[in-house]
Formats: C-alpha cells, structure tokens, sequence
C-alpha cells in the first residue's frame, strides 16, 4: 500500500493533479481540498491522474462528484487505466458515462484540441 500524496504541476495549460495511494474515509478530504486547489488554479483544463491510486472508495467518487458539478467552466479529465479500482468503481457507479476519462496524461493533454 502506497501512502496518499497529491502532487500539482503545469502543463500545456493544464492543471495535472497526480494522485496515489488509497482514497478512502480518511484521506478523502485530502482529496477534495487538493482537487479543489487545482480546480480553481486551472484555467483551460484540469487533468486528474488517479493511475497511482490503489484503491479508491466512495469519498473519492464524492470529491470528483464534487468538482463535476462545481460552477468553474473549467473540464476535468480523468485519467486511470482500465484495471485499476478508480475505473472500475467510476464504471460501477455509472460515473463514467458523465465524467471525461482516458487512460494516459498526454491522451488528456490532446483531448478538446482540433
């Protein structure tokens, strides 16, 4: 089990939010306060990636929820691969039919650009 951490970075006009380890009823606040951090800072577009994360339990879904349904404009993308807990519970859920995912940062980087 990997320790929660959350790490912010810039690219290409995007806000990349990198996120591991567990997302569960103790650090899911964690989780909020930073996605909303990067929210606001993001301008053009907000990339979340959850790859890292090793389990992701309803907190999570309540924090991506939450950002969805914010008033900023700004598009959240979603990015985990299709094995991994984040996926499956978004797939669950029926999350997936609303929230913008794919399975890599640069696939999200391109995603919009015409």
């Amino acid at each position: 089990m990997r320790r929660f951490s959350t790490r912010v970075r810039t690219v290409d006009h995007a806000v990349v939010l990198r996120v591991a380890g567990d997302i569960d009823l103790l650090t899911g606040s964690q989780l909020r306060q930073a996605l909303d951090r990067a929210h606001n800072a993001a301008h053009h577009k907000l990339i979340v990636d959850l790859t890292d994360v090793d389990f992701m339990g309803s907190a999570g879904v309540a924090a991506l929820v939450a950002i969805h349904e914010n008033d900023n404009p700004t598009p959240m993308i979603i990015v985990a691969d299709h094995i991994g807990s984040p996926h499956r519970v978004l797939e669950i859920t029926g999350l997936l039919n609303v929230l913008t995912m794919t399975t890599t940062v640069d696939k999200a980087l391109l995603h919009g650009r015409n």
